[in-house]
């Protein structure tokens, strides 16, 4: 059975909670679906609104900043290599929308 993805409201790296928010001015102010707020240990993503950002464009945005963030708790100086972030939450965002799980899985 094929589960949707879904973007959490929060989650947690090294023990530090991380929030997730949505700003229906981000995309306005910074030209941004997302960022990866470090220092506030957020990702903030564009608000829908209307038919914009699709769900699909935010999945894959909350990937790429998960992504942003993930490497920077690892101490990587790939945490600032974007095309090394987007490629690699492009492959974290097709897995987590394709997997498939037998009926026994929970």
């Amino acid at each position: 059975m094929k589960q949707k993805f879904r973007i959490p409201d929060s989650f947690q790296l090294h023990g530090i909670t991380f929030a997730v928010r949505y700003d229906s001015n981000l995309c306005r102010d910074t030209d941004h679906t997302g960022e990866a707020r470090y220092r506030t240990a957020e990702i903030v993503l564009n608000a829908p609104n209307t038919n914009w950002p699709p769900q699909n464009l935010l999945d894959q945005t909350f990937c790429h900043e998960l992504v942003h963030m993930i490497l920077n708790e690892m101490q990587s100086k790939l945490h600032s290599d974007e095309s090394h972030v987007d490629l690699f939450a492009s492959l974290l965002h097709q897995f987590l929308i394709t997997a498939e799980y037998g009926e026994d899985t929970k």
